[in-house]
């Protein structure tokens, strides 16, 4: 008899901000597989810059490495909104 596995599930969280909007700015991503987090990464995206870009930065930080890694993720998070695949 086969041994059932479980599924695999990846799942991106990202996230950024800028104080002052426009001002200091960093983002971050996270990936878990199966609730294990795999990678976790920040960076300063720069000293005058909007929410917006932050955000973008974060989102972009995190595909590289799932791209970069073979990974798809199931599901795509950040702080305001869930990004249907």
């Amino acid at each position: 008899m086969a041994l059932r596995e479980d599924p695999i599930f990846y799942t991106l969280f990202f996230d950024g901000c800028s104080k002052g909007n426009p001002g200091r700015a960093g983002a971050g991503a996270v990936i878990y597989k199966n609730q294990l987090e795999v990678y976790a990464d920040s960076l300063f995206v720069g000293e005058k810059e909007t929410n917006n870009v932050a955000e973008y930065n974060g989102l972009l930080l995190g595909l590289h490495e799932a791209v970069s890694r073979g990974i798809t993720p199931s599901h795509i998070l950040c702080a305001w909104l869930l990004l249907p695949l």
